[in-house]
């Protein structure tokens, strides 16, 4: 293998830990997707038994060592922006990042290199495989956390096996309740979707938002809320708190377009099941209270 060739290899090490019929079955249980199957079919070699080349027919049991290697096929397009970013967790497999508010997750055809993609492309600059996959997104006023995957497996193994946790601001006094409405992108004259999103009862993407905690401010009258969602729509939270006249603190597109305040919503907790350590992982940063921000 050339050297241009290996720098972009990937490579898992796994023991079957249950009783199973075949490699294929194996994968199903991983939720490995179509894609990084079909990839790692390419080369015999790249699915391995025991050290022996395989296929994803061969049988297995429990207590086989299966190696998967496969090489990047993707390149790396997004331009690389040297900036400060604050990691919070890093291994050979995942980085969990801190999105500040006003830049977004990925670049935009408006803004191509002033976006945590950017920042973080530049970071991993030395590392051929990179290429920027993030599980998660988040509006380019909020703030939080970003987990992201380091190669096509890993994306693969973490796609659905995490959850987030929101803390929001809002104004007014929030109750603890399940918001169920459905959530519609409507389409501009020119085809191009538009910014603002709306409920639609009958045409809308199902959209669940659990408020499942609240502490009520009175003397400012606002509160602040733990939010868990169901489904991941554009705008969700900002939308649905909005619907029932709880409109996020800084909202300018949801809320009063005079707001002075940045958006108030961050995406402060994550779990996710560490798809090689096999464990839970929990991460949570403190969002300091409302006066903290604004005195």
């Amino acid at each position: 293998m050339c050297k241009n060739l290996k720098n972009r290899s990937t490579k898992y090490n796994f023991f079957v830990s249950y009783k199973a019929s075949c490699l294929k079955d194996w994968f199903k249980s991983l939720n490995l997707s179509s894609q990084v199957v079909k990839l790692l079919r390419k080369n015999t070699h790249n699915i391995l038994i025991n050290g022996k080349p395989s296929t994803i027919r061969d049988k297995i049991k429990k207590g086989d060592k299966i190696s998967l290697s496969y090489i990047e096929e993707g390149q790396n397009n997004i331009v690389k922006t040297k900036a400060k970013v604050r990691i919070v967790y890093q291994d050979k497999y995942i980085i969990l990042a801190y999105k500040p508010s006003g830049i977004s997750t990925i670049p935009s055809y408006c803004n191509n290199t002033n976006s945590l993609a950017n920042f973080i492309c530049y970071r991993m600059r030395k590392d051929k495989r990179f290429i920027f996959r993030a599980l998660n997104r988040l509006d380019k006023d909020a703030q939080g956390l970003v987990l992201i995957a380091k190669d096509l497996i890993t994306y693969s193994l973490l796609s659905g096996c995490y959850q987030k946790l929101y803390t929001v601001h809002a104004h007014g006094k929030l109750k603890c309740m399940q918001i169920d409405s459905p959530i519609l992108c409507e389409k501009k004259e020119n085809g191009l979707n538009q910014i603002k999103r709306v409920i639609d009862i009958d045409n809308g993407e199902k959209a669940i938002t659990n408020i499942v905690d609240v502490k009520y401010f009175e003397k400012e009258n606002y509160s602040r809320a733990t939010i868990l969602l169901e489904t991941g729509r554009t705008h969700q939270i900002r939308l649905h708190l909005s619907s029932i006249g709880h409109a996020l603190i800084g909202d300018k597109l949801y809320g009063n377009e005079n707001e002075k305040h940045n958006l108030q919503l961050f995406c402060n907790e994550i779990y996710f099941f560490h798809p090689i350590k096999h464990k839970t992982m929990h991460f949570k940063i403190d969002v300091p209270p409302l006066n903290v921000y604004y005195k």
